[in-house]
């Protein structure tokens, strides 16, 4: 994996699975992590994990499914960062977005940062309409990868476009 200090990454569904797999491969990497769960008992857990192994990171608990509590999770974060860094921070959301019943609008208002949604059609766990983010311009890029829900912590597409878009 590349090389990610100095790095900023924020990670939702990161209390357990493939969001906790991401999160401690990013620590590995060097990268200073955002760990945020629903709940906030297995946040901690992954947190601890990051900082018993010499990694940087913070918790919290939040709903990605409440379009302001993300916003309020971001504001604070941006706050931490210098301006010049800004964007080159990335967040990795491989939890649930939404729901089969036709919520596709989860993500329809942009959060204040650039933001790059990775997603894959053939997801299985949740509609792929969800993950997707509003906007059309230079701060918001919506990317494909081949494969499925499940591999996406392992699939070299995802980790490429990470690493392009974090060295942008």
């Amino acid at each position: 994996m590349k090389d990610f200090r100095n790095k900023l990454v924020c990670i939702t569904g990161a209390g357990s699975g493939i969001g906790r797999e991401t999160a401690l491969a990013f620590a590995r990497a060097g990268a200073r992590v955002v760990v945020t769960d629903l709940q906030d008992e297995t946040a901690a857990q992954t947190k601890d994990r990051i900082l018993a192994s010499g990694g940087h990171a913070v918790h919290y608990a939040v709903d990605v499914t409440d379009a302001t509590a993300m916003q309020q999770l971001a504001t604070p974060l941006l706050r931490t960062l210098p301006r010049t860094t800004r964007q080159q921070s990335v967040m990795v959301i491989p939890g649930f977005l939404g729901d089969d019943r036709g919520n596709e609008d989860i993500l329809a208002t942009p959060p204040p940062v650039p933001t790059t949604a990775i997603y894959t059609r053939a997801e299985g766990l949740v509609n792929w309409r969800t993950l997707l983010q509003a906007g059309d311009n230079h701060a918001v890029r919506n990317i494909e990868v081949p494969g499925t829900h499940i591999g996406l912590n392992r699939n070299a597409a995802v980790w490429y476009w990470v690493a392009k878009k974090l060295a942008a």
